[in-house]
Protein backbone atom coordinates (compact mmCIF):
# COMPACT_ATOMS: atom_id res chain seq x y z
CA UNK A 1 0.00 0.00 0.00
CA UNK A 2 1.41 3.36 -1.01
CA UNK A 3 2.21 5.63 1.92
CA UNK A 4 0.59 9.09 2.00
CA UNK A 5 2.43 12.37 2.07
CA UNK A 6 2.84 13.84 5.54
CA UNK A 7 2.85 17.57 6.25
CA UNK A 8 6.16 18.91 7.59
CA UNK A 9 5.11 22.56 7.84
CA UNK A 10 2.83 25.13 6.23
CA UNK A 11 3.37 28.64 4.88
CA UNK A 12 0.22 30.71 5.28
CA UNK A 13 -0.43 34.07 3.62
CA UNK A 14 -1.69 36.10 6.55
CA UNK A 15 -3.93 38.42 4.51
CA UNK A 16 -7.23 36.78 3.43
CA UNK A 17 -8.78 37.30 0.02
CA UNK A 18 -12.46 38.14 -0.28
CA UNK A 19 -14.39 34.94 -1.06
CA UNK A 20 -16.30 31.96 0.30
CA UNK A 21 -17.24 28.35 -0.37
CA UNK A 22 -20.59 27.87 -2.10
CA UNK A 23 -21.89 24.44 -3.13
CA UNK A 24 -18.36 23.01 -2.85
CA UNK A 25 -17.04 25.77 -5.13
CA UNK A 26 -14.81 28.73 -4.34
CA UNK A 27 -16.49 32.03 -5.11
CA UNK A 28 -14.96 35.49 -4.73
CA UNK A 29 -12.00 37.65 -5.69
CA UNK A 30 -10.04 34.75 -7.18
CA UNK A 31 -7.96 37.02 -9.43
CA UNK A 32 -6.35 38.39 -6.24
CA UNK A 33 -4.83 35.01 -5.40
CA UNK A 34 -1.08 35.30 -6.09
CA UNK A 35 1.36 32.45 -5.49
CA UNK A 36 4.78 33.41 -6.85
CA UNK A 37 6.20 35.03 -3.70
CA UNK A 38 5.04 32.44 -1.15
CA UNK A 39 5.96 29.61 -3.56
CA UNK A 40 9.51 30.98 -3.91
CA UNK A 41 9.90 31.09 -0.11
CA UNK A 42 8.44 27.58 0.21
CA UNK A 43 10.94 26.21 -2.29
CA UNK A 44 13.83 27.71 -0.31
CA UNK A 45 12.55 26.21 2.94
CA UNK A 46 11.85 22.82 1.31
CA UNK A 47 15.41 22.69 -0.06
CA UNK A 48 16.84 23.56 3.38
CA UNK A 49 14.74 20.83 5.03
CA UNK A 50 15.76 18.24 2.45
CA UNK A 51 19.42 19.10 2.88
CA UNK A 52 19.41 19.37 6.69
CA UNK A 53 17.58 16.06 7.20
CA UNK A 54 19.90 14.38 4.69
CA UNK A 55 16.91 13.33 2.61
CA UNK A 56 16.98 11.96 -0.91
CA UNK A 57 16.53 14.61 -3.59
CA UNK A 58 12.86 14.95 -4.49
CA UNK A 59 11.58 13.45 -1.24
CA UNK A 60 10.24 16.85 -0.12
CA UNK A 61 7.53 18.58 -2.12
CA UNK A 62 5.08 21.45 -1.92
CA UNK A 63 1.28 21.57 -2.28
CA UNK A 64 -0.86 24.67 -2.83
CA UNK A 65 -4.06 24.84 -0.79
CA UNK A 66 -6.96 27.32 -0.69
CA UNK A 67 -9.38 27.18 2.23
CA UNK A 68 -12.52 29.22 2.92
CA UNK A 69 -13.35 30.65 6.34
CA UNK A 70 -15.40 33.41 7.94
CA UNK A 71 -12.77 36.04 7.02
CA UNK A 72 -12.43 34.96 3.39
CA UNK A 73 -10.13 32.72 1.36
CA UNK A 74 -6.79 31.68 2.82
CA UNK A 75 -3.79 30.63 0.74
CA UNK A 76 -1.24 28.23 2.12
CA UNK A 77 1.55 26.04 0.87
CA UNK A 78 2.20 22.73 2.56
CA UNK A 79 5.73 21.36 2.58
CA UNK A 80 5.29 17.60 2.59
CA UNK A 81 7.39 14.48 2.95
CA UNK A 82 6.66 11.86 0.32
CA UNK A 83 5.98 8.56 2.09
CA UNK A 84 8.41 7.72 4.89
CA UNK A 85 11.54 8.75 3.00
CA UNK A 86 13.23 10.07 6.17
CA UNK A 87 12.68 10.73 9.85
CA UNK A 88 11.36 14.11 10.92
CA UNK A 89 11.92 16.19 14.03
CA UNK A 90 9.57 19.10 14.79
CA UNK A 91 12.28 20.95 16.76
CA UNK A 92 14.66 20.86 13.79
CA UNK A 93 11.86 21.95 11.45
CA UNK A 94 10.95 24.80 13.79
CA UNK A 95 14.58 25.90 13.99
CA UNK A 96 14.99 25.75 10.21
CA UNK A 97 11.87 27.85 9.65
CA UNK A 98 13.24 30.55 11.97
CA UNK A 99 16.68 30.51 10.31
CA UNK A 100 15.30 30.70 6.77
CA UNK A 101 12.96 33.57 7.68
CA UNK A 102 15.80 35.49 9.31
CA UNK A 103 18.17 34.87 6.38
CA UNK A 104 15.58 36.07 3.86
CA UNK A 105 15.10 39.25 5.92
CA UNK A 106 18.86 39.78 5.97
CA UNK A 107 19.11 39.09 9.70
CA UNK A 108 21.34 36.03 9.54
CA UNK A 109 25.07 35.84 9.95
CA UNK A 110 25.75 38.05 6.93
CA UNK A 111 26.36 35.26 4.42
CA UNK A 112 23.28 34.47 2.36
CA UNK A 113 24.66 31.03 1.46
CA UNK A 114 24.79 29.84 5.06
CA UNK A 115 21.99 30.19 7.56
CA UNK A 116 22.85 31.64 10.95
CA UNK A 117 24.59 29.43 13.51
CA UNK A 118 23.00 28.12 16.66
CA UNK A 119 19.44 27.35 17.70
CA UNK A 120 17.89 24.03 18.66
CA UNK A 121 19.01 22.40 15.39
CA UNK A 122 22.62 23.30 16.19
CA UNK A 123 25.48 24.23 13.89
CA UNK A 124 25.54 25.98 10.54
CA UNK A 125 22.88 24.97 8.07
CA UNK A 126 23.76 25.13 4.39
CA UNK A 127 21.18 27.04 2.40
CA UNK A 128 22.87 26.20 -0.89
CA UNK A 129 22.28 28.86 -3.50
CA UNK A 130 18.53 29.09 -2.97
CA UNK A 131 18.58 31.98 -0.49
CA UNK A 132 21.06 34.01 -2.54
CA UNK A 133 19.10 33.32 -5.73
CA UNK A 134 15.87 34.56 -4.16
CA UNK A 135 17.55 37.67 -2.74
CA UNK A 136 19.03 38.49 -6.16
CA UNK A 137 15.45 38.79 -7.44
CA UNK A 138 13.63 40.12 -4.37
CA UNK A 139 16.37 41.76 -2.28
CA UNK A 140 15.38 45.11 -0.78
CA UNK A 141 11.77 44.85 -1.97
CA UNK A 142 8.71 44.86 0.31
CA UNK A 143 7.26 41.46 1.13
CA UNK A 144 3.97 41.85 -0.71
CA UNK A 145 2.09 39.18 1.22
CA UNK A 146 3.15 38.62 4.88
CA UNK A 147 3.77 34.92 5.51
CA UNK A 148 3.49 32.86 8.67
CA UNK A 149 5.21 29.48 8.96
CA UNK A 150 3.44 26.80 10.99
CA UNK A 151 5.21 23.71 12.34
CA UNK A 152 3.02 21.02 13.93
CA UNK A 153 0.12 23.46 13.63
CA UNK A 154 1.83 26.12 15.74
CA UNK A 155 3.30 29.48 14.59
CA UNK A 156 7.06 29.19 14.18
CA UNK A 157 8.25 32.18 12.12
CA UNK A 158 6.94 35.16 10.18
CA UNK A 159 8.21 36.86 7.06
CA UNK A 160 7.07 40.47 6.99
CA UNK A 161 8.52 43.88 6.09
CA UNK A 162 11.22 43.69 3.42
CA UNK A 163 13.51 41.06 2.03
CA UNK A 164 17.18 41.50 2.94
CA UNK A 165 19.64 43.22 0.63
CA UNK A 166 20.75 41.62 -2.61
CA UNK A 167 24.09 39.80 -2.34
CA UNK A 168 26.81 42.42 -2.79
CA UNK A 169 29.42 40.13 -4.28
CA UNK A 170 27.07 39.16 -7.10
CA UNK A 171 25.98 42.64 -8.08
CA UNK A 172 28.51 45.35 -7.42
CA UNK A 173 32.02 45.94 -8.66
CA UNK A 174 33.11 48.13 -5.74
CA UNK A 175 36.67 48.73 -6.92
CA UNK A 176 37.66 52.44 -6.86
CA UNK A 177 37.55 54.30 -10.17
CA UNK A 178 38.93 57.70 -11.18
CA UNK A 179 37.75 60.31 -13.65
CA UNK A 180 37.78 64.06 -14.29
CA UNK A 181 34.55 66.01 -13.95
CA UNK A 182 32.97 69.44 -13.72
CA UNK A 183 30.59 69.83 -10.76
CA UNK A 184 27.12 70.87 -11.95
CA UNK A 185 24.79 70.58 -8.96
CA UNK A 186 25.00 69.90 -5.21
CA UNK A 187 22.08 68.63 -3.13
CA UNK A 188 22.70 69.60 0.48
CA UNK A 189 19.86 67.76 2.23
CA UNK A 190 20.42 64.36 0.57
CA UNK A 191 24.15 64.94 0.11
CA UNK A 192 24.27 64.21 -3.58
CA UNK A 193 26.35 65.83 -6.28
CA UNK A 194 25.82 65.79 -10.04
CA UNK A 195 28.83 66.12 -12.31
CA UNK A 196 29.64 65.87 -16.00
CA UNK A 197 32.67 63.92 -17.11
CA UNK A 198 35.46 65.66 -19.00
CA UNK A 199 37.25 64.10 -21.99
CA UNK A 200 39.84 65.65 -24.29
CA UNK A 201 39.53 69.01 -22.52
CA UNK A 202 35.78 69.10 -23.20
CA UNK A 203 32.83 68.80 -20.91
CA UNK A 204 30.77 65.82 -22.10
CA UNK A 205 27.08 65.05 -21.64
CA UNK A 206 27.94 61.97 -19.56
CA UNK A 207 26.36 62.61 -16.15
CA UNK A 208 27.40 60.93 -12.91
CA UNK A 209 25.55 61.31 -9.60
CA UNK A 210 27.40 60.60 -6.36
CA UNK A 211 26.76 60.59 -2.62
CA UNK A 212 29.24 62.70 -0.65
CA UNK A 213 30.32 63.14 2.98
CA UNK A 214 29.91 66.42 4.85
CA UNK A 215 33.68 66.88 5.04
CA UNK A 216 33.83 66.95 1.22
CA UNK A 217 31.37 69.85 0.90
CA UNK A 218 33.92 72.76 0.93
CA UNK A 219 35.92 71.27 -1.95
CA UNK A 220 32.72 70.57 -3.91
CA UNK A 221 31.42 74.10 -3.30
CA UNK A 222 34.72 75.60 -4.50
CA UNK A 223 34.60 73.44 -7.63
CA UNK A 224 31.04 74.42 -8.55
CA UNK A 225 31.84 78.13 -8.09
CA UNK A 226 35.07 78.04 -10.13
CA UNK A 227 33.81 75.56 -12.75
CA UNK A 228 37.36 74.26 -12.95
CA UNK A 229 37.59 70.53 -13.64
CA UNK A 230 38.49 68.33 -10.67
CA UNK A 231 39.70 64.77 -10.33
CA UNK A 232 37.46 62.42 -8.36
CA UNK A 233 37.76 58.88 -7.07
CA UNK A 234 34.50 56.97 -6.60
CA UNK A 235 33.10 53.45 -6.14
CA UNK A 236 29.80 51.61 -6.44
CA UNK A 237 28.10 50.67 -3.19
CA UNK A 238 24.94 48.78 -2.14
CA UNK A 239 22.62 50.23 0.50
CA UNK A 240 20.56 48.32 3.09
CA UNK A 241 17.68 47.95 0.64
CA UNK A 242 19.85 46.44 -2.07
CA UNK A 243 20.01 49.52 -4.27
CA UNK A 244 23.25 50.57 -5.94
CA UNK A 245 24.61 54.07 -5.36
CA UNK A 246 27.90 55.76 -6.20
CA UNK A 247 30.04 57.02 -3.31
CA UNK A 248 32.47 59.92 -3.74
CA UNK A 249 35.73 58.80 -2.12
CA UNK A 250 38.10 61.69 -2.90
CA UNK A 251 38.12 65.00 -4.76
CA UNK A 252 41.29 66.81 -5.79
CA UNK A 253 42.30 69.80 -7.89
CA UNK A 254 43.86 69.29 -11.29
CA UNK A 255 47.38 70.52 -11.93
CA UNK A 256 47.80 74.30 -11.83
CA UNK A 257 47.49 75.96 -15.21
CA UNK A 258 44.90 73.55 -16.57
CA UNK A 259 41.75 74.88 -18.20
CA UNK A 260 38.56 76.29 -16.79
CA UNK A 261 35.24 75.34 -18.37
CA UNK A 262 33.35 78.39 -17.20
Amino acid sequence: MEKKDSVLCELVIMEPVSGFLENAELVGQLDALEWSEVAAVAEVLAAAIERQLDAKEGSVGIQKVISAGPDGLRQRIRIVRHGDAFETDSEILDDLAIKVARALRGQGGGNQGVLEEGGRGGGDVSGGGEIADLLKKKGGRPIRHPIQVLVAGRPSAELTGRFGAQPIEELVDDSPQMTRVVIDEIGYSRRYVKAFKVKNYCRTRELIELQFREAQLPALAAAIVSQIAVNIEYANRLDAKGKIFVELLEISQVAEGEYSLR
